[in-house]
């Protein structure tokens, strides 16, 4: 019990300290700079950023079809389906839906939600990493999480938060041998991104890999029901399109609603235009949403022989098929559910100069980041 809360008090302390300061840049960046009107009348329908800016201006973009989804559904104009809509998995506002029921305010709801996701995300990544890589480099690892370039995304009105935590969850069950508890969490993760699905196949990596250390060469002679758990966590995108098929007619309704937001699963054809009419950023041919996916690709050369294969082929995974849509739209937020990777900059970071600059390099990025967020510029 004193190991648990010494653990909570020390990533509550780093947390509450981070956030605050992020809340601190926003603010500043909102009175300083100017709000961009870009989009801005026709996507905002809930508050306007200007009668509650300390709330409203952590849900943008994204954070708006949350809110609509968790107050009215799927079905957001009348009885008609928003096609646009349907590209949002249900879980996360779910959560925030059934705080409406108490709280009433869609704004505050999804901050909940994120804060306490993000928290308990961080602290169960913590004890996961410190058994197998000791304290320090799992508080760095924490620490890169939280003035990574993108953090403030954990800290608005997005599922990345929730998601995190779920797939945080799903290797620490498996680490524990809870293979039940870890597939079912890997259910509520392929209930919040399409991409949660991908965890059973690290699941199922970690199952044969405890039976090798049980057994030895012939694992296979132990597998038991338990490998069923596993593969539970495709039921969470399976009840998804279900849903879908039963509201729409199409049980592959979500990836027309993905077209429609300029993503096609795995059309290769289309991967040169990454590297086309280049900008510093935008939604599409951004140079910096570039420059995240060619280091994240990059660092998966060096995790084979650091990190466990079931944490390299998630990462992998991540990162690849995303890269395969022909789109590098949100890539900068996209990395951040990839915790293999932090792994991979704490480890980096046991050199002094690296850190510093790491540290550095990040804490102005996610300061430039967090001030275009809350007005209005597009980040990711």
């Amino acid at each position: 019990m004193k190991n648990i809360n010494d653990d909570v008090k020390k990533i509550l302390i780093l947390f509450v300290i981070v956030k605050i300061a992020i809340l601190f840049v926003g603010v500043l960046g909102y009175n300083f700079v100017d709000f961009s009107e870009n989009y801005y009348e026709e996507s905002y329908v809930y508050m306007d950023y200007k009668t509650a800016p300390l709330i409203s201006v952590w849900a943008h973009w994204d954070g708006q079809w949350y809110m609509k989804i968790a107050e009215n559904g799927y079905k957001i104009m009348g009885n008609e389906l928003d096609k646009f809509g349907v590209a949002f998995f249900p879980l996360y506002p779910i959560v925030m839906s059934i705080l409406l029921l108490v709280i009433k305010n869609p704004h505050i709801a999804g901050l909940i939600v994120s804060y306490l996701a993000s928290f308990f995300a961080l602290l169960f990544l913590y004890r996961l990493l410190r058994e197998e890589f000791g304290s320090k480099i799992s508080e760095r690892t924490i620490f890169y999480y939280l003035i990574f370039p993108s953090a403030m995304f954990l800290s608005a009105v997005y599922s990345e938060s929730l998601f995190l935590l779920l797939t945080v969850l799903v290797f620490y069950f498996a680490r524990k041998k809870l293979w039940l508890y870890a597939g079912l969490v890997g259910v509520l993760a392929s209930l919040t991104k399409l991409i949660g699905v991908i965890v059973f196949i690290p699941l199922l990596i970690e199952y044969i890999l405890v039976k090798k250390e049980e057994i030895g060469e012939k694992w296979w002679t132990g597998i038991d029901f338990k490998i069923v758990y596993c593969f539970l966590p495709g039921l969470g995108t399976l009840m998804y399109f279900t849903y879908l098929w039963k509201l729409t007619g199409s049980f592959f309704a979500y990836f027309l609603a993905e077209q429609l937001w300029g993503r096609e699963p795995f059309s290769f054809h289309t991967f040169i235009e990454i590297f086309q009419n280049l900008a510093l950023h935008g939604y599409k041919n951004s140079i910096i949403d570039l420059t995240f996916a060619l280091v994240f690709l990059g660092m998966l050369f060096f995790m084979y022989k650091r990190l466990r294969l079931s944490y390299v082929v998630y990462a992998a995974l991540l990162i690849l098929i995303p890269i395969s849509s022909g789109s590098l739209l949100c890539f900068s937020r996209l990395v951040l559910m990839s915790f293999p990777h932090f792994i991979m900059f704490a480890m980096l970071g046991e050199d002094k100069n690296v850190h510093y600059g790491l540290s550095i390099v990040f804490s102005v990025l996610l300061a430039i980041f967090t001030v275009m967020f809350v007005n209005h510029y597009w980040v990711g």
